[in-house]
């Protein structure tokens, strides 16, 4: 990794991916991806009954039994991402509606170039130094 940068203004429950891929492009150039560093599942869809449910929750958290349609019983397809280059629907969420958590640090890769990115921001809002 070449480095580890510090957005000050960047927040778990303010910022989002395409906020970040932004930020890389700055110090990597054009065709970014981000990485969530895990699978968040988006849905379940049903190969048999063709029924969609959406999930939203990082894959970890996901016990077997819920891939089981509720609708016919069969064992559903998940939907998952864990990277974003920017055009993505869920490049526009919240990076805590995506499961990243409070000043984590997700990277940035453009070919063999890797770049931390740090949210910075949300340290006032976990530690209290008063």
């Amino acid at each position: 990794m070449e480095a580890i940068i510090e957005l000050s203004e960047a927040r778990a429950d303010q910022t989002t991916p395409a906020d970040l891929l932004e930020a890389a492009r700055t110090q990597l150039g054009d065709d970014v991806q981000l990485f969530l560093g895990y699978d968040f599942l988006i849905a379940f869809n049903c190969p048999t009954c063709e029924s969609t449910d959406a999930q939203n929750i990082p894959l970890y958290g996901v016990v077997e039994k819920q891939a089981l349609c509720p609708v016919c019983g069969t064992i559903r397809e998940p939907q998952v991402i864990s990277s974003f280059r920017g055009s993505e629907e869920h490049a526009h969420w919240t990076l805590a509606a995506l499961g990243v958590p409070p000043l984590a640090i997700l990277t940035a890769r453009k070919n063999r170039r890797f770049l931390g990115l740090e949210l910075t921001g949300d340290v006032s809002h976990v530690f209290d130094f008063e």
